[in-house]
């Protein structure tokens, strides 16, 4: 039997940092009444997208996610009116800045 040894290691998944969290929200948030804190809708979607779990295999518990239903509504919903991506691009932009790199790509022009 041979054993093959992995060259990267799977982090464990972890929630957002406040810092983190503040860049999210300025996107994500217009300001109404919900009944699942935004923060807690957002790390539940980035546990399942980071381990790969079933939307109904996340574990429920109110103080630490929503149930999974709640989660995939949310989901849909960024995906198909284009949050989501803006979040990501977002994110990309800043990292590039963060490594002194120009915010767009310049490949493709």
């Amino acid at each position: 039997m041979v054993v093959v040894k992995l060259r990267f290691k799977r982090e464990r998944f972890t929630p957002l940092t406040n810092s983190q969290w503040e860049v999210i929200e300025k996107t994500i948030d217009n300001g109404r009444k919900r009944k699942h804190s935004l923060r807690a809708v957002v790390n539940g979607i980035l546990k399942i997208t980071r381990t790969g779990t079933q939307w109904r295999n996340l574990e429920e518990s109110p103080c630490v996610y929503p149930g999974w239903p709640s989660l995939y509504y949310y989901f849909r919903k960024w995906q198909q009116n284009g949050v989501w991506s803006a979040v990501l691009s977002l994110l990309v932009e800043q990292e590039r800045q963060r490594q002194g790199r120009p915010a767009k790509a310049s490949a493709g022009r």
